[in-house]
């Protein structure tokens, strides 16, 4: 599945609770004052000193994205962790546009919870660490480096929608895992029928 496109508008919508609105803030913020030696840069953008249309075009529109991120957080049964300070991480509540994940559409009712938690459990070494109606957190432990990374689950916008966190708990770079675990468990709830 495609993730959500950089030119993503307010109207498109996505969850974004207040500690991702803060990372995106600090994002922007860095974009503002890091200028050193000659150049400006955050991890997200590059920036030539005397290009100062380019710097401030590119910032006002992480300012954009922040307001549109307050404006449409959604309601979720829990809010999902944030993602951590790098990579490895893939959710549909991030601020970031490369580590955001476009929230799934449910066809289904909440009522059939039970698809989502055997969706979830049939990952190989899977634990669940809590599990309550709507929301399930499991951790997920890697076959060889035994490395552990966390799945998270949640009912939004009154059994409407489906948001979801597969995070990294070690390291920077996953390599894709974390978007091929998620990616995993949209095909299976496909196969149950409940997302689009």
């Amino acid at each position: 599945m495609d993730r959500v496109p950089r030119s993503e508008s307010c109207d498109e919508g996505h969850d974004t609770q207040p500690r991702q609105v803060l990372a995106l803030v600090q994002v922007t913020l860095r974009c503002l004052v890091s200028c050193h030696g000659g150049s400006c840069h955050t991890e997200e953008t590059r920036f030539h000193p005397y290009n100062s249309m380019q710097n401030l075009q590119s910032c006002a529109a992480g300012l954009a994205l922040l307001f549109c991120s307050a404006a449409v957080a959604a309601e979720c049964v829990k809010p999902l962790a944030p993602c951590p300070d790098s990579p490895n991480c893939v959710a549909t509540n991030d601020p970031l546009p490369d580590r955001r994940f476009p929230p799934l559409a449910l066809k289904a009712g909440p009522d059939d919870w039970s698809n989502v938690m055997a969706a979830v459990q049939a990952f190989d070494r899977v634990e669940i660490v809590e599990e309550k109606a709507g929301y399930v957190h499991a951790t997920i432990t890697s076959m060889v480096f035994r490395f552990v990374d966390d799945l998270e689950v949640t009912l939004c916008e009154d059994g409407k929608q489906l948001a979801v966190r597969s995070s990294s708990r070690t390291g920077r770079w996953d390599l894709g895992v974390n978007l091929r675990r998620v990616e995993t468990l949209v095909d299976r709830l496909r196969a149950y029928n409940m997302v689009r």
